[in-house]
């Protein structure tokens, strides 16, 4: 499937657990976290350009949601990333409701941004920070 760039340059990543965390926003965004460290390591054929930003999806059917934005420093490593839907399949396939509780404990000591304030800045590129 091809696989376009978004307005901000961003491969928009969303992780198939929205619904079991009941949309509470600041608690996705803590996941996502945890799932921007965890990324580059199941993903190991990602190029070593590639960067794991938090971004506000706006979504054109909908109200806008916290996403995982990848995006690569070099524009030819971008092509070599899979389509959103692609990569929604292979990650839908790795969640598991142990894995979300294991996410969800982890995400407990993750001092991630507010949505409010992602909401406002759209993006959001520094490190996952640890409390």
């Amino acid at each position: 499937m091809k696989r376009t760039i978004n307005k901000r340059g961003y491969l928009p990543v969303e992780l198939p657990f929205y619904e079991k965390l009941n949309w509470d926003m600041n608690l996705i965004i803590s996941c996502l976290d945890v799932f921007r460290t965890k990324l580059p390591i199941w993903f190991k054929y990602f190029p070593t350009s590639t960067e794991f930003d938090l971004i506000s999806f706006e979504n054109p059917f909908g109200s806008a949601y916290p996403a995982i934005g990848i995006r690569c420093s070099r524009e030819e490593d971008f092509d070599l990333l899979p389509s959103f839907i692609d990569l929604y399949d292979e990650l839908e396939t790795k969640m598991s409701d142990d894995m979300i509780e294991k996410v969800i404990d982890e995400a407990k000591g993750i001092d991630s941004i507010t949505w409010e304030k992602l909401k406002n800045i759209k993006v959001y590129t520094e490190p996952v920070k640890h409390k």
